[in-house]
């Protein structure tokens, strides 16, 4: 079921998810941090149908505050090249970590400079992921009194944010946990008022081209194109 069909559905419950948009400054970003939150209306079954993933039962739902470290709705192609839509660690852990710590700073990545990143570098070739939200927030405002601004699709359907994600396995214990980070790009539009920085919200006709691994060389999608229908709403608060 396709953007139009779904659109057209009233749905009848909100589920609030709120996440934290951030640069890992000790990997040699460099830019300053993105703090906000993201919102989520719509259960895995809806997403699944909506991004045409693969249809399953899902043992729960995302909970209804997600920070790094915390799960996030995500796609990325099985096997078979099928998608498949999977709760993964939001902060993404490269395979040669240590320890899961630095995917505590791992949760964002600038698409300038991802490909070449020693964290980023090996997922941007071949685990290229969307991580799903269906609005997000930034503030604005002096520091003692900031204010929320909504983001979200016009048609207010939800968003596939360009992510990478990574395998790692604990050393000690064997766990394996599979992560995820979300790529950013230069504002543009009405969200260069509110921040220089914003998430990649990737429009479905390259949905197909990010998420295929046999696409090594991304030349002809980078820069990422960005969903143009995208408004800022001012709150007074969340």
């Amino acid at each position: 079921m396709g953007y139009s069909i779904i659109a057209e559905r009233r749905l009848a419950t909100y589920v609030m998810i709120s996440t934290r948009l951030a640069v890992p400054l000790p990997l040699g970003e460099g830019e300053k941090i993105m703090c906000g939150r993201a919102r989520m209306a719509v259960p895995l079954a809806e997403i699944a149908e909506l991004l045409r993933c693969e249809p399953k039962a899902w043992s729960d739902e995302v909970s209804n505050e997600i920070r790094p470290t915390d799960r996030v709705a995500t796609i990325r192609l099985d096997k078979y090249g099928r998608r498949q839509l999977e709760l993964l660690r939001w902060g993404l852990i490269p395979s040669w970590a240590k320890d899961r710590k630095i995917g505590n700073q791992t949760f964002n990545a600038r698409v300038e400079t991802a490909a070449t990143k020693p964290a980023f570098r090996d997922a941007w070739k071949t685990r290229r992921c969307l991580v799903v939200v269906d609005a997000f927030y930034e503030w604005t405002g002096p520091k003692t009194a900031r204010k929320p601004n909504l983001v979200q699709r016009a048609d207010k359907l939800p968003m596939a944010l360009a992510g990478l994600w990574e395998r790692w396995v604990d050393q000690t214990t064997g766990e394996v946990v599979d992560s995820c980070t979300i790529l950013t790009r230069s504002s543009e539009g009405p969200l260069t008022a509110i921040h220089d920085r914003m998430p990649i919200v990737l429009p479905e006709e390259v949905h197909a081209a990010w998420l295929d691994r046999s696409n090594v060389d991304l030349s002809g999608l980078v820069p990422l194109p960005t969903v143009e229908e995208l408004i800022v709403t001012p709150l007074e608060r969340i």
